[in-house]
Protein backbone atom coordinates (compact mmCIF):
# COMPACT_ATOMS: atom_id res chain seq x y z
CA UNK A 1 0.00 0.00 0.00
CA UNK A 2 2.92 2.34 0.68
CA UNK A 3 4.07 2.07 -2.97
CA UNK A 4 0.57 2.98 -4.17
CA UNK A 5 0.53 6.12 -1.96
CA UNK A 6 3.96 7.16 -3.27
CA UNK A 7 2.80 6.77 -6.86
CA UNK A 8 -0.28 8.92 -6.20
CA UNK A 9 1.87 11.55 -4.50
CA UNK A 10 4.33 11.57 -7.40
CA UNK A 11 1.52 11.78 -9.92
CA UNK A 12 0.02 14.74 -8.05
CA UNK A 13 3.42 16.47 -8.15
CA UNK A 14 3.74 15.86 -11.88
CA UNK A 15 0.25 17.23 -12.49
CA UNK A 16 1.13 20.37 -10.50
CA UNK A 17 4.32 20.91 -12.51
CA UNK A 18 2.48 20.39 -15.81
CA UNK A 19 -0.25 22.85 -14.79
CA UNK A 20 2.34 25.50 -13.86
CA UNK A 21 4.21 24.95 -17.14
CA UNK A 22 0.98 25.23 -19.11
CA UNK A 23 -0.04 28.46 -17.38
CA UNK A 24 3.39 30.02 -17.85
CA UNK A 25 4.23 28.99 -21.42
CA UNK A 26 1.27 27.52 -23.27
CA UNK A 27 -1.80 29.40 -22.06
CA UNK A 28 -1.34 32.57 -24.11
CA UNK A 29 -3.75 35.45 -24.41
CA UNK A 30 -5.93 35.71 -27.46
CA UNK A 31 -4.48 37.85 -30.27
CA UNK A 32 -5.33 41.51 -30.00
CA UNK A 33 -8.23 42.35 -32.27
CA UNK A 34 -9.95 45.64 -32.80
CA UNK A 35 -12.25 47.27 -35.29
CA UNK A 36 -9.51 49.85 -35.79
CA UNK A 37 -6.08 48.25 -36.20
CA UNK A 38 -2.84 50.13 -35.60
CA UNK A 39 -2.53 50.85 -39.31
CA UNK A 40 -6.17 51.95 -39.46
CA UNK A 41 -5.55 54.33 -36.58
CA UNK A 42 -2.46 55.74 -38.32
CA UNK A 43 -4.37 56.37 -41.55
CA UNK A 44 -7.27 58.00 -39.70
CA UNK A 45 -4.88 60.16 -37.67
CA UNK A 46 -3.06 61.37 -40.78
CA UNK A 47 -6.37 62.18 -42.54
CA UNK A 48 -7.89 64.10 -39.62
CA UNK A 49 -6.87 67.79 -39.54
CA UNK A 50 -4.75 68.57 -36.48
CA UNK A 51 -4.55 64.97 -35.24
CA UNK A 52 -1.25 64.22 -36.95
CA UNK A 53 0.38 67.13 -35.17
CA UNK A 54 -1.19 66.17 -31.85
CA UNK A 55 -0.21 62.47 -32.05
CA UNK A 56 3.05 62.54 -34.06
CA UNK A 57 4.22 66.11 -33.35
CA UNK A 58 4.26 66.98 -37.08
CA UNK A 59 1.77 67.60 -39.86
CA UNK A 60 0.96 64.83 -42.31
CA UNK A 61 3.11 66.31 -45.12
CA UNK A 62 6.17 66.39 -42.89
CA UNK A 63 5.35 62.88 -41.68
CA UNK A 64 5.27 61.56 -45.26
CA UNK A 65 8.55 63.35 -46.07
CA UNK A 66 10.25 61.89 -42.98
CA UNK A 67 8.91 58.43 -43.78
CA UNK A 68 10.19 58.58 -47.37
CA UNK A 69 13.60 59.85 -46.20
CA UNK A 70 13.99 57.06 -43.64
CA UNK A 71 13.00 54.41 -46.18
CA UNK A 72 15.01 55.68 -49.15
CA UNK A 73 18.13 56.99 -47.44
CA UNK A 74 18.45 55.35 -44.05
CA UNK A 75 17.27 51.81 -44.78
CA UNK A 76 14.05 51.58 -42.79
CA UNK A 77 12.33 48.41 -44.03
CA UNK A 78 8.94 46.78 -43.61
CA UNK A 79 8.73 43.31 -42.10
CA UNK A 80 6.13 40.57 -42.09
CA UNK A 81 4.46 41.93 -38.96
CA UNK A 82 4.55 45.66 -39.59
CA UNK A 83 5.08 48.12 -42.42
CA UNK A 84 7.34 51.15 -42.21
CA UNK A 85 4.21 53.26 -42.47
CA UNK A 86 3.09 51.87 -39.10
CA UNK A 87 6.54 51.57 -37.46
CA UNK A 88 7.36 55.28 -37.79
CA UNK A 89 4.11 56.46 -36.15
CA UNK A 90 4.65 53.92 -33.38
CA UNK A 91 8.09 55.44 -32.73
CA UNK A 92 6.77 59.02 -32.87
CA UNK A 93 3.81 58.12 -30.63
CA UNK A 94 6.17 56.76 -27.96
CA UNK A 95 8.63 59.65 -28.14
CA UNK A 96 6.04 62.41 -28.39
CA UNK A 97 3.73 61.14 -25.69
CA UNK A 98 5.97 59.17 -23.32
CA UNK A 99 3.81 56.07 -23.73
CA UNK A 100 4.80 52.74 -22.24
CA UNK A 101 5.21 49.54 -24.22
CA UNK A 102 1.93 48.31 -22.75
CA UNK A 103 0.08 51.46 -23.81
CA UNK A 104 1.51 51.18 -27.32
CA UNK A 105 0.45 47.52 -27.45
CA UNK A 106 -3.08 48.64 -26.75
CA UNK A 107 -3.02 51.44 -29.35
CA UNK A 108 -1.30 49.54 -32.19
CA UNK A 109 -2.57 46.01 -31.41
CA UNK A 110 0.82 44.29 -31.56
CA UNK A 111 2.72 42.27 -28.97
CA UNK A 112 5.23 43.86 -26.64
CA UNK A 113 8.10 42.14 -28.45
CA UNK A 114 6.99 43.50 -31.82
CA UNK A 115 6.60 46.99 -30.37
CA UNK A 116 10.10 46.87 -28.88
CA UNK A 117 11.73 45.54 -32.06
CA UNK A 118 10.01 48.11 -34.29
CA UNK A 119 10.88 50.98 -31.95
CA UNK A 120 14.57 49.92 -32.08
CA UNK A 121 14.44 49.51 -35.86
CA UNK A 122 13.19 53.07 -36.37
CA UNK A 123 15.57 54.42 -33.73
CA UNK A 124 18.59 52.89 -35.50
CA UNK A 125 17.40 54.24 -38.84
Amino acid sequence: MHLHEMMISNLASVVTVVEKYHMAYLDKNEPRTSILSGMGWVKETLRTPGESHRMFRMNSTMFHNLHDLLVSTYGLKSTTHMSTFEALPLFLYVCGGCHSNRGVQNRFKHSGGTISRKFDLVLHS
